[in-house]
């Protein structure tokens, strides 16, 4: 609900502004989600901050770029360089997101004035949308940095004056303004009524709520909703005393809201730890309270709200800890220090807590506390608690937190894991030279064989930080290699970190036997899904559909046999491995096409996985990912928001070849939008960031400017680069085989096309990308067969718009000669593929080829598959069965298809879907 209420305070009051003004925080979300800025006012202690954090977590959950910051923060110039102009402490300008983001600015009258005034042009420029709070009354007693203080200046005009420039942008219509000063008896005389609507509630009612209230504007919003939950039922049909059109659910989320501030201690303490602690399972909260939580739930009518399902639960306990962080804001506190007591007994008895409770304890504590807690609970307590919340932190961008936290940690734990958070903090921040410096510190010799694993990884990449190139790292791992005293585990992380090296440097065969023998060296399952890790690139890169498929499984059950995981560092670090080996076998998936939609259907699901666990660092690189399947897909308006967030999320020292593959693939979607100007920029500085030493970076970087070149009527110089760059790849044919069938659509008659997909069809299993392959092999040779043949491979594969494209060439081809049943045939699937793509159906079968059966040629893998494939199971019910992957069994079928000549799943089907077959199956 917006509203403009007439003031009576005895303040000077600015002229009306064209918009109103909100009283609950869902207009004001609505507002900035909208593009529209607003101004948050209000004396110290409304709560102003409060609303700020929330809106922000709220925009920032739906998907927003938000970049939020207190006036105060020291580089506040360089937060803001994305959407100001030059100002002094702006170190250098980045360009501006696709998206426009929504800028949350705390306290905005204590910036200083240069700032404060290139902040409003950006939002008069419409280059940002702002949602500033202000201390509207003069009332701040913080004071202005030395260096935007006048001389001889008064303090509170100052404040004033700042507060009425940002005012401005509310008086001139730039921005809607939120009020959160108190109101007087007839503003919460009118607001009452405006919510109440027909429902008329008596005068002791009224009294009552401007006494409890206190005149705050949401406190009356919520205490007015109570007054119509206790009192409504008996006035409406419907038993919702008040015109809302959200109910029910607005009226489930004020009753949790308002019946908080009548709840006792431990009523009130639960609430509290489920609101903290955002996804924590409620039996945890039972385990801590008792029955707490089951006697609040069910005393206070909140047990029907479990109907609708946990998450609506969740999301009504955020707003009970609102509502009684405005209650009492104090309480708040005072519950979450007993919560983290109950957290640390816990600990030191052995429960092992989630990593967010972790942080929880290290953000809460003081140095007092640590101290009584160190009496309390133990040293070691304490230190373990902290070394999880550094990797938290470092995780999600709390990087001096971490350099914090990791200090502690070191006092009474692992000096080494500690050492780790910190260098890992240091890179960060841009000083990996000291970063260097803490782990060559470290005792080697008193280090466990785990210790020493992360010690040497992050020890490489602070000395690659610190030192760009490989021979200094290269140094490092030989010594290692050769040492007398490295066990097996450290000398097979050295070759896992070798075998990443030889990623980048695109030697895909040293890379894979590097890895493989790591593998095989170690016992440790942390080096080994790392090893696995380089195993699926390289295979992916290689496009071994089959060999990929296997490698995936074997890593992910590495972690799949642990059952005695107890959220320890050490647990920590395994689950890192497990979400990198994820994130690796989805994009060798998406460069292999393999099964590309179940693929985005699985990215979006890690997604709200990882958003469960709060692994912040891993979700931008699934965000990557699926911004590239749905580019393969023709999808462009979300490859490009996926593409947009993941840029900006992105956070780590290990980010460089995934910021450069990141915006390569957003320069793709913005040149093919026409967005030539956007996609320079972004090309710009890719090449600033690219190691030419490194050649995958060197790809990357000249790779981005094909689709800008052809953007601009240069088609034939575009395909030309792009070959180019491809010679770059080696052996990956994977890489290969869609930059050959993106030269062909740019018209390209380079002999290397032919030559490049003959290699394909060679060197490559996966059935996508010998569709491509045999699409551009057959239109350069005239092989009208050839061409069919990868229409129906691209058409199944479910690439349809390559499938579109290559089909349409098809019937270029035939359209020359007699018509017959080819042309017919073309034309029908050219008429399929078209209705497919705009209805988004599934693929249907439609090929009645009938080869003829000669099963001498298959392994007993493939007619085994074939035989159940005929049966008419599906691809994830036959790996099921034979315990294999998805990706696998695919590519096992293709094998089986191209070595009898069946052109479709259909037909390989009426081969083997014999008695004679299934009786080979049993013979072998």
């Amino acid at each position: 609900m917006t509203h403009t209420y007439i003031r009576s305070s005895g303040r000077v009051e600015s002229p009306p502004a064209r918009g109103g003004r909100a009283r609950d925080l869902e207009t004001l979300e609505r507002w900035l989600a909208a593009g529209t800025s607003a101004v948050v006012t209000g004396s110290v202690g409304s709560g102003r901050s409060h609303v700020a954090g929330r809106v922000a977590d709220a925009l920032t959950r739906n998907g927003l770029t938000v970049i939020r910051a207190h006036a105060s923060t020291p580089d506040l110039a360089d937060v803001l360089r994305r959407v100001v102009d030059q100002v002094p402490g702006i170190r250098t300008a980045r360009p501006l997101p696709a998206a426009r983001p929504v800028v949350v600015i705390d306290d905005g009258h204590l910036m200083p004035p240069d700032l404060r005034a290139a902040l409003v042009d950006a939002r008069a420029s419409e280059r940002c949308t702002l949602l500033v709070t202000v201390d509207d009354t003069g009332g701040d007693p913080r004071h202005l940095r030395a260096r935007d203080l006048e001389a001889g200046g008064d303090q509170a005009v100052r404040t004033a004056q700042a507060a009425h420039e940002i005012l401005g942008l509310w008086r001139n219509g730039y921005a809607e303004r939120l009020d959160l000063s108190p109101l007087d008896a007839a503003e919460v005389d009118a607001m009452i009524d405006s919510i109440a609507g027909q429902v008329a509630l008596d005068q002791a009612t009224r009294v009552q709520i401007q006494r409890r209230s206190g005149g705050r504007p949401f406190l009356v919003r919520e205490l007015t909703f109570e007054a119509l939950e206790s009192d409504g039922t008996e006035r409406t049909v419907t038993g919702y005393a008040f015109p809302s059109p959200h109910a029910p659910r607005a009226r489930i989320l004020e009753l949790v809201s308002s019946r908080v501030s009548m709840l006792d201690d431990d009523e009130r303490s639960t609430l509290v730890l489920l609101a903290r602690l955002d996804g924590v399972p409620y039996q945890r909260a039972a385990r801590l309270f008792g029955e707490t939580i089951l006697r609040v739930l069910g005393a206070r009518g909140l047990a029907r709200v479990q109907g609708q399902g946990d998450r609506i639960l969740r999301a009504d306990l955020l707003e009970a800890e609102a509502a009684l962080a405005r209650t009492d804001p104090e309480a708040v506190d005072a519950l979450t220090r007993r919560v983290v007591a109950s957290l640390l007994q816990e600990a030191a008895h052995g429960v092992p807590l989630n990593p967010k409770e972790s942080l929880l304890i290290a953000r809460t504590l003081t140095d007092d506390g640590r101290r009584d807690a160190a009496e309390r609970f133990g040293e070691d307590t304490l230190a373990a608690v902290h070394l999880v919340a550094a990797r938290l932190a470092n995780d999600v961008g709390m990087t001096h937190d971490a350099l914090a936290f990791a200090e502690i940690a070191g006092r009474g734990g692992s000096d080494a894991y500690a050492a780790c958070e910190r260098g890992r903090a240091l890179t960060v921040l841009g000083n990996p030279a000291r970063a260097m410096e803490v782990l060559e510190a470290l005792d080697t010799a008193s280090l466990t064989p785990a210790e020493r694993i992360e010690a040497l990884h992050w020890r490489v990449l602070s000395t690659h930080a610190a030192m760009p190139g490989t021979d200094r790292v290269h140094r490092l791992l030989d010594a290692i290699a050769n040492g007398a005293d490295a066990d097996p585990d450290e000398r097979a992380q050295a070759a896992v970190i070798g075998a990443a090296m030889s990623l980048g440097l695109m030697e895909w065969e040293s890379a894979l036997r590097a890895a493989r023998d790591a593998s095989a060296l170690t016992a440790s399952p942390l080096v080994r899904l790392r090893a696995q890790r380089a195993v699926v690139l390289a295979l992916g890169h290689l496009g071994r559909g089959a060999e990929l498929g296997d490698a995936i499984d074997e890593g992910l059950g590495l972690v799949s046999r642990r059952s005695d995981r107890r959220g320890t560092y050490d647990d920590i670090l395994l689950e890192e491995a497990r979400l990198e080996l994820l994130s690796a076998s989805a994009f060798s998936r998406r460069l292999c096409r393999l099964d590309l939609p179940d693929l985005e259907r699985e990215l979006d699901a890690w997604v709200e996985s990882a958003i469960a666990q709060d692994a912040q660092w891993f979700i931008p690189v699934l965000g990557a990912i699926t911004g590239g399947v749905a580019l393969d897909l023709g999808r462009l308006d979300r490859a490009e928001a996926e593409l947009t967030l993941a840029d900006d999320r992105l956070i780590g020292p290990d980010i460089g070849t995934w910021r450069l593959w990141i915006g390569m693939q957003r320069a793709r979607v913005l040149a093919l939008r026409g967005r030539t100007e956007e996609a320079e920029r972004i090309a710009t500085e890719i090449a600033h960031r690219a190691d030419p030493r490194y050649p995958y970076q060197r790809m990357l970087a000249e790779g981005v400017r094909v689709e800008i070149l052809a953007s601009r009527g240069r088609p034939e110089e575009a395909a030309t680069l792009l070959l180019d760059v491809g010679e770059l790849s080696g052996d990956a044919h994977a890489l290969r085989a869609g930059m050959l069938f993106r030269a062909w659509t740019l018209g390209s008659a380079d002999p290397r096309l032919v030559e490049g997909a003959r290699l394909v069809r060679e060197r490559t299993d996966v059935p996508a990308l010998h569709g491509m392959a045999e699409v551009v092999e057959g239109s350069r040779t005239a092989d009208a067969a050839l061409v069919a043949q990868g229409v129906r491979t691209l058409e199944e594969s479910g690439l349809h718009q390559q499938a579109l494209t290559a089909c349409e060439d098809l019937l270029r081809m035939l359209a020359g000669g007699e018509p017959g049943p080819a042309l017919t045939d073309a034309r029908a699937t050219l008429g399929r593929i078209q209705a497919r793509i705009d209805r988004g159906a599934p693929a249907t079968a439609t090929s009645t080829v009938a080869p003829v059966l000669d099963v001498s040629m298959l392994t007993r893998r493939e007619l085994e598959i074939g035989v159940l494939a005929a049966q008419g199971l599906s691809n994830r019910e036959i790996a099921g069965r034979l315990f294999l992957s998805v990706r696998t069994v695919e590519s096992h079928l293709y094998q089986a298809r191209a070595k009898l000549g069946a052109p479709s799943r259909r037909a390989l089907a009426g081969l083997l879907d014999t008695p004679g077959a299934s009786s080979l199956v049993a013979g072998r």
